[in-house]
């Protein structure tokens, strides 16, 4: 199933600690000069980390990958302590990074200006932000993309056909492809939709059964985070529909998340 959700801003939401399954937003815009503050007084980002944003020609850019990593190193802390400071993530090719012996998994997105993470204690758990732009997919291709999220959305419709539909349909497949631990590569690939061994038609949409019956019950949820931002989200099936909590954008606020 689908659902809009837009963020919440209360701080009273979130207080008394990690929920079991949250969704987060942050605006970088506001809050990624005071992350890399709080990561300067108290480092929890491994070194691994700070070496990969010094790899980022971009100034700007590299600070905000680095703002939002710690985001989500503050996420974690608040979910399961202190302890997993400076833990290097387990980084699997074409599959989305976790915690060894961590009992949470989580989610990560981020796009210019904004990042979202999702963290639950049951899995699975997947989320994906994109901004609104040309997306340059035409034909047979954009066709199946669309089809497949709407088949994961349990057809939810879709927007009419214009970058704003093939957006909001790559959200949904994205999410789905961390949820299920194989990356968007491989989702692509399995259903045909790239690779030597595409196919349409009834070749497809057996693709897409298999796809759905090999994969943990899960629902797909259309978020809205902020004007001209496309995120979805996929949790377990029958989980209660989450909340989006808003990062808080002060010092105070931020060491207020982790008491």
């Amino acid at each position: 199933m689908t659902a809009h959700h837009e963020p919440q801003s209360d701080a009273s939401h979130w207080e008394g600690g990690f929920g079991g399954l949250e969704l987060w937003c942050i605006d970088l815009n506001a809050a990624a000069s005071l992350l890399l503050e709080v990561e300067h007084q108290t480092p929890r980002l491994p070194q691994r980390d700070r070496n990969l944003a010094e790899t980022i020609a971009d100034k700007r850019r590299a600070n905000e990958w680095l703002a939002a990593h710690v985001a989500l190193r503050i996420l974690l802390e608040r979910a399961i302590g202190a302890e997993w400071r400076g833990r290097l993530f387990v980084r699997a090719v074409g599959a989305k990074p976790y915690l060894a012996g961590a009992l949470v998994t989580f989610s990560l997105s981020h796009v210019p200006g904004w990042s979202l993470v999702g963290i639950s204690n049951v899995e699975p758990i997947g989320v994906d932000l994109e901004r609104m732009r040309v997306v340059n997919i035409l034909g047979p291709r954009r066709i199946l993309l669309e089809r497949a999220a709407e088949v994961l959305g349990e057809d939810a419709s879709l927007p009419e056909r214009d970058d704003t539909r093939i957006l909001k349909a790559w959200v949904r497949l994205e999410a789905f492809a961390k949820a299920d631990g194989r990356g968007i590569g491989r989702l692509l690939t399995q259903l045909g939709i790239v690779g030597a061994n595409s196919v349409q038609g009834e070749a497809f949409s057996k693709r897409l059964d298999d796809m759905k019956q090999e994969a943990p019950p899960c629902a797909v949820y259309d978020l809205n985070i902020a004007e001209g931002l496309f995120a979805a989200a996929v949790m377990p099936a029958g989980a209660p529909r989450p909340e989006i909590f808003r990062f808080p954008s002060s010092i105070k606020g931020i060491h207020e998340l982790l008491d």
